[in-house]
């Protein structure tokens, strides 16, 4: 089980032509007609109503908070080892060059799924250029996948503008459709030698983490 701290939110990727939930209305209006001690009766349950109105958000927000925690302890489990990464040949953000990823083979990889628009994205930079220069001579490699849909210059900006040592490709949705659905990013996947996705993890992960992961399939 991953402690719930290895993650922080991710960014989530919203379909803007779906539209957004429906909050149920518990609220009536109440006649203003009749004595003062009636209005004052109207008006204490208006505001009990407003009360479990209050309630009732906060329990829903919960539940959905705890959802999402189990979604994620769930995503980040151990994957078969039966389950192949998918190929892709995807063009490089910074000179256009397609890569494929048989050029990886027998290397193990950290494949992640990110946005320059993203916060949790960014705060895993760092944490990603160390992997790198960590083992990338130990037969390992981090690869980025933006999902940025204003094209590859941006993206180009933000490699030389954080100095990323990793290779950053520009993905599109089939990509990330092979990758059984990209919901929110970061999200990365730990793929051994034999090409074998061993690990799916939901946003942002401590270098910890990830370095005791990467060395169990080295």
């Amino acid at each position: 089980m991953v402690p719930a701290v290895a993650f922080l939110p991710q960014c989530i990727i919203v379909d803007t032509r779906r539209t957004g939930p429906v909050w149920p209305c518990l609220c009536r209006k109440v006649p203003e007609k009749g004595n003062s001690r009636v209005r004052t009766w109207k008006t204490n349950i208006q505001e009990q109503e407003n009360v479990l109105i209050m309630l009732y958000r906060i329990k829903t927000y919960y539940l959905l908070a705890m959802a999402c925690m189990l979604l994620t302890f769930a995503a980040a489990s151990t994957v078969g080892a039966a389950v192949k990464m998918p190929a892709f040949a995807l063009p490089s953000a910074v000179d256009g060059k397609v890569v494929k990823s048989s050029s990886f083979r027998g290397k193990a990889m950290l494949v992640t799924f990110f946005a320059t628009w993203c916060p949790p994205c960014r705060q895993e930079i760092p944490t990603l250029k160390k992997l790198q220069e960590e083992f990338a001579d130990k037969g390992f490699s981090v690869v980025g996948l933006s999902v940025d849909e204003g094209g590859p210059r941006v993206v180009a900006k933000l490699v030389k503008q954080e100095a990323i040592n990793y290779p950053v490709l520009m993905a599109d949705r089939a990509t990330a459709n092979d990758f059984g659905g990209i919901a929110g990013i970061p999200t990365s996947f730990l793929i051994n030698r034999k090409g074998n996705v061993v690990k799916r993890y939901p946003g942002y992960v401590p270098h910890a983490l990830l370095v005791k992961d990467i060395e169990s399939i080295l």
